[in-house]
Parts: C-alpha cells; structure tokens; sequence
C-alpha cells in the first residue's frame, strides 16, 4: 500500500488590511490565507468569504450606503461626507470626491437595471428593442377609452358655461394615469481648460424628468434624454400592464421635442395631450410683451386672452387679436408669432374650465416638483457645473430614493420599476 503523504498547510495574514465603511465607523481588518506546502493557495477569507474590492476601495455595508445615499439626495456631496463623518463620530473618512465617484457610479447602475427592466418589458410584449411596437402586436384599448368623466357632469358643466363639450375629451379622474413631462437644464462641466474659443465649449448637460401619477400612486423617472425617459416611460407601461386599461393624459410645455418624442413612442395610444396652463399663460405673457404698447394695454389684452384661453377656444383668441387696433400694436412681427404660438398648439390647449371643475389636472406642476426633487435642488445652484454622467448618476440615485427603491436596490441590486406611493404622488 502506498504511504499517504500529510502535506501541512499554513495560515498567512494578508500584507495589506481589508477596509471596511460602516455605520459605526471607518474598520481595517486583517483578512487570512491557507496555503499548502507547495504554496498554492487553497482559500483566501478576502477572496471566498468577504465581498471582493478593488486595491484603493474599501467595502460599504448596507447601512453605510443607505446613509450616504439618502444624505446624497438631498445635500452636497462636502455636506453628505460631512454627515457621514459626524454621525460616525469621526473627523475624517467619508471624502467628497469619494462620495461623489460612489454614488455616480450607483447611479449609472441603476439606470441601466431599470433600462434592463424596460428592454425585458418589450421583449415579454413583443415591442422592438427600441421601443417601437410591431406592426403585428395588436393591443385593446377599449377599456381605457371608456373610463371618461360622468357624462351628465360633462353637459351640465358645458351647459353651465355656454359652450360645447364632447365627453370622450374628459378621462375618469380616478382611472388616468397622469403624465408630466419636463426638461431641465444644468451648467455643463468644461472637459478640459478653457478654450479660446469659448462658442465650441460645452454650455448645458440635460436631463429629462417624468412623472408618473395614478390613483394616490407615483414614479419619477429619468433620462438623458427625452428619447430615453420616454423609452423608460414605454417600459414601465408595458412592465406593469396600464396600457388598454387605464386612459392617458400627458402635461407638457410648448416644447417640441418632447412633443414630437411622445407622438414617436405612444402614436398607436389614444392619449391626450394637454398645454400646461402656467405655461401657456406664461409664453403668451412674453409674447405680448414684445407685441403690444405698453403695460396697462399689455396687461388689459393678456386678461382678456386668458378668458378665452381658459375656456379653451383658440379660434375667438385669434379673432380677439385680429381685432386689435393699430395703437395697441408695438411689433406686428411679435403679434404673428403669439397666433402662430396657438394656432400650433391649437389640439392640446382643452377647456381648462372644463377640466378644472371636473376636478381634473391642467397643468403639470407636479412633475415640476419632481424635477426639483430629482435635479434642481441638487444640481442648479450658483457656482455648480457637471458632467452628463454625474448629473444623470446623481438624478437616478435622487429618483431611486423618491420611489422608494434604494433599500432593495443597496440589499440586492434589484428594482421594482413599479408603482409605490411617494413624497411628491
């Protein structure tokens, strides 16, 4: 029989510790190998036991980075570091840079496990990749387009006003889901030195910000672009099974882009498309300004343009300007495109009267609350610029917090991309 050879194995101690942030503090731990006597190692605790990490990083424990990302979402990156070290009891440790390259990084993560989640939903749907629906997938809308508004409320209300309505433009205010679209604008970060030619350097880095509201339920989601939040948009719809049953109401502001976008990815929806009222009020104010003479003339012809703004009926506030005479006109240029501002946006300014006393949406202040709790508070203050990739790693991580995901995102790098009632719902 052949003698069995005992080869004895050592314990080494690593050379460099394993550092580790946590709630209570910033450890450095020795981490052990077992290695046998022809010096292969059979286990390492840093390998096989522990998460890896990389030379320079330390390791984040769950509570560490549910901290550092709530504190993210709503401070600066010195004050997140700040509050990270006074609630560990320490001078140092958290770093702003580090902070920042963090949570830049997670960001970016979650927006491509929601993208994921969004290419799975076509797939299961038979959408393109893209998006796009195929000429062969047949969806039912009858549902959706039968939840309308009381029809004895709609005529009473009409009737009450004096003027036409047809019911099929009022949805059910407990069933539409309610979507706000809004783009913001920060200061780009410069790649590099100043250029001496300043007209080639980078001025703005964009980010696209929609709200998603039904029922006493909301969204926020977020894009680069408005192509790839309405990509996101289409994805969530689909992943959650609203289209067909549930009628659709976009609020937007006179942007083309955004409108051209929605027709683009929701053209076989039968959707509304409504005009922000503070919007519209707010152009056809800057328009006058450069059309008409003077305040008190200015600020007579607005008032009166409102109240058939409100009601909805673009053909008399044409007439309304037609009529105007010559010594209320400062630009004749400036007045031709005030009308041809409306005569563009003609099919998405409704009755807002109607609207209003049906208790339905006329405007899209609420995805503007988003959009200040997703990027403005965080990224449009004095002296702050950023690049397209912090900017759009910062608004996921600030998005990921509203809808409640970062918990299940920091335990299991899993989203929901579904509906979960939020702060600004």
């Amino acid at each position: 029989m052949k003698k069995l050879l005992i080869r004895k194995s050592k314990i080494k101690s690593s050379k460099s510790p394993y550092g580790i942030e946590s709630e209570i503090g910033s450890l450095s731990v020795k981490t052990h190998a077992i290695v046998n006597a022809d010096g292969k190692r059979e286990y390492c605790s840093s390998l096989d036991f522990i998460p890896r990490t990389s030379p320079k990083e330390s390791y984040r424990s769950i509570r560490y980075k549910e901290l550092e990302y709530s504190f993210a979402s709503t401070g600066s990156y010195r004050d997140t570091a700040a509050k990270l070290n006074r609630v560990r009891n320490q001078e140092s440790g958290a770093k702003p840079t580090t902070v920042r390259n963090q949570i830049e990084r997670e960001g970016l993560n979650i927006q491509e496990a929601k993208i994921r989640a969004a290419e799975s939903a076509f797939t299961e749907h038979g959408f393109e990749p893209d998006g796009h629906k195929k000429p062969e997938v047949i969806l039912d809308f009858t549902e959706a387009v039968q939840k309308t508004a009381d029809p004895g409320d709609v005529s009473g209300i009409a009737s009450e006003l004096g003027v036409s309505a047809n019911v099929s433009d009022y949805e059910d205010k407990d069933s539409v889901i309610s979507i706000s679209v809004d783009e913001v604008c920060c200061k780009q970060q410069a790649a590099s030195r100043p250029s001496p030619n300043r007209e080639k350097e980078p001025k703005q880095v964009r980010n696209t910000v929609i709200h998603v509201g039904h029922k006493k339920n909301g969204y926020i989601i977020t894009g680069e672009t408005v192509q790839a939040a309405a990509l996101l948009l289409l994805g969530f719809l689909l992943k959650n099974n609203l289209l067909g049953i549930y009628p659709i109401t976009f609020f937007a502001d006179g942007a083309k882009n955004i409108k051209n976008t929605v027709s683009d990815y929701f053209g076989f929806v039968p959707y509304k498309y409504i005009l922000d009222w503070p919007h519209l009020i707010k152009k056809t104010a800057e328009l006058l300004s450069s059309s008409i003479q003077g305040r008190h003339k200015r600020n007579e012809v607005h008032e009166k343009l409102k109240l058939f703004l409100w009601q909805g009926d673009v053909a008399q506030s044409l007439l309304f300007l037609d009529s105007l005479s010559e010594d209320y006109i400062k630009s004749a240029e400036w007045l031709s495109k005030l009308k041809s501002y409306l005569k563009t946006n003609a099919d998405c300014i409704p009755c807002y009267d109607i609207r209003k006393k049906l208790g339905l949406r006329v405007s899209s202040n609420i995805g503007e609350k988003a959009n200040d709790i997703v990027v403005a508070r965080r990224q449009k203050h004095d002296g702050m610029a950023w690049s397209a990739d912090g900017s759009l790693g910062l608004a996921a991580i600030c998005a990921a917090h509203s809808n409640a995901e970062l918990m299940a995102w920091i335990q299991g790098k899993s989203i929901d991309f579904g509906f979960r009632s939020t702060s600004v719902a």
